[in-house]
């Protein structure tokens, strides 16, 4: 809430912000409803199908600011520092490099997982502002 009423009072009107973050999304039933298309159309089926042993599991990271939205990023597997990097590199800088969409540079509104913040993930925010001053505000 401190947070929110510091940039009411100092009039941020958030178009040089984009703001990211990564959730998981288990594909597995809970309803006691499903569909299923056969070949004379959809029907719906009021029994619950099994629930799997092992529910089949992706991630998604996506970004979204004033300017636009950037790429879906689906994947699956654990997302350590390098991984997060990987996913910045080839989504989100893309996205701010796009025809000068941010002219005097952005601000990444992130939260504070570790991935987010290690040593590895600032080292590598640092490096990227020394080869393009104008990227980050």
């Amino acid at each position: 809430m401190e947070w929110a009423c510091n940039a009411i009072k100092n009039k941020n009107n958030f178009r040089n912000v984009v703001f990211a973050d990564e959730t998981s999304v288990e594909m597995c039933s809970h309803g006691k409803l499903f569909f299923h298309q056969s070949r004379s159309g959809i029907e719906m089926k009021t029994r619950k199908r099994s629930r799997p042993k092992h529910a089949y599991k992706v991630n998604v990271w996506a970004g979204i600011s004033y300017q636009g939205k950037t790429p879906i990023c689906i994947f699956t597997g654990i997302m350590n520092s390098a991984r997060y990097q990987q996913i910045l590199e080839s989504n989100l800088l893309p996205f701010v490099r796009h025809r000068g969409r941010f002219p005097g540079g952005f601000k990444l509104y992130q939260d504070n997982d570790s991935k987010h913040t290690s040593r590895s993930t600032k080292a590598w925010m640092e490096q990227l502002s020394d080869e393009d001053t104008s990227l980050f505000s």
